[in-house]
């Protein structure tokens, strides 16, 4: 598909979009002309995870990662998982499905008011709002996942300096205090086919009043549109959550970014790069964020979060 614009000399210029900017761009209609609550398609996020942010790939064989967000760390412990032989491995959340997982928590835990969550018909109806497929293999990578998320362990700190020493405050959490998983057996065989009926999770009451104290609204069209990508997914839920309480212009460098955002590229300079090319893709999701690319940094400009904060209370109601 192309476009046509006329240069100032009068020439006519010919602008190629993607398939994929077709699709976006059609999302972003979509999702401009149907409010979110009338739609059925809000959902929520812990406040921690518009803040910082799970693996994007596996950290491997590693005792700890971590991530920062300014005088903000969050440090991961991998889960000890059961293999059909009942031997243990380490293994960490990472990737696209544990924001999905998050998110499916998070809107339950609201919608229910309870930190009992039954893997049923509401997550399979998440996932497909979400695009995620139902077949055999997917079924098999969500319990993987499920399985490495409610096992690790989580340790958030914030800390401060000060002429007479250092300040510091956190909490060790888990996601889940209990859970109830059926999984593939030694050969690979899902007992269930992928289904999901038979699973639970119990939340942590610290993490559950985490979430429905402060839950932070989002569009599952718009982590439909951005899958496959979490950092996509999560400069969306940082950027609509950081407009949220946003009262005047602030600049953030790059190198802070690089902090809450990267951790695998080499330079400064590479994040930079693949950061913007995402951001553009959340942007034209979010055409009200206000958002400036300069040399030092990302200017946030005060906007109105993609979904509001009264989509909260009425579903509370």
């Amino acid at each position: 598909m192309s476009e046509r614009q006329t240069k100032s000399d009068g020439a006519k210029v010919e602008l190629v979009i993607t398939p994929k900017q077709k699709r976006l761009l059609d999302d972003a209609l979509a999702i401009e002309r149907e409010d979110a609550l009338s739609a059925g398609t809000v959902g929520f996020q812990a406040r921690i995870w518009a803040q910082l942010a799970l693996p994007y790939r596996d950290p491997g064989d590693v005792s700890r990662w971590e991530r920062r967000n300014g005088n903000e760390v969050l440090i991961v412990r991998p889960a000890a998982l059961i293999n059909p032989d009942g031997s243990t491995r380490d293994g960490y959340p990472f990737g696209v499905i544990p924001r999905y997982l998050m998110t499916w928590m998070a809107t339950e835990a609201v919608r229910t008011q309870s930190p009992r969550l039954d893997m049923g018909g509401s997550l399979n109806e998440f996932l497909a709002k979400v695009g995620m497929g139902r077949s055999g293999a997917d079924g098999r990578r969500l319990k993987e996942q499920v399985h490495r998320l409610v096992g690790s362990t989580m340790q958030h700190q914030r800390f401060d300096r000060y002429d007479a020493g250092q300040w510091v405050q956190g909490e060790n959490f888990n996601v889940a205090s209990s859970f109830e998983l059926w999984l593939p057996d030694r050969d690979g065989n899902d007992p269930g086919q992928g289904a999901l009926w038979n699973n639970t999770i119990t939340l942590s009451e610290p993490f559950f009043e985490s979430i429905v104290t402060a839950p932070v609204p989002v569009d599952l069209r718009a982590m439909k549109a951005l899958q496959g990508s979490p950092m996509r997914l999560d400069i969306y839920t940082w950027l609509t959550y950081r407009m949220s309480y946003l009262k005047g212009q602030t600049l953030i460098p790059w190198e802070l970014l690089e902090l809450q955002f990267g951790g695998q590229y080499s330079r400064t300079r590479k994040f930079k790069e693949a950061f913007v090319g995402h951001l553009a893709e959340v942007t034209t999701l979010y055409p009200a964020a206000r958002v400036v690319i300069e040399d030092k940094g990302l200017k946030l400009l005060p906007s109105a979060p993609h979904v509001a904060r009264r989509a909260a209370r009425e579903l509370d109601k």
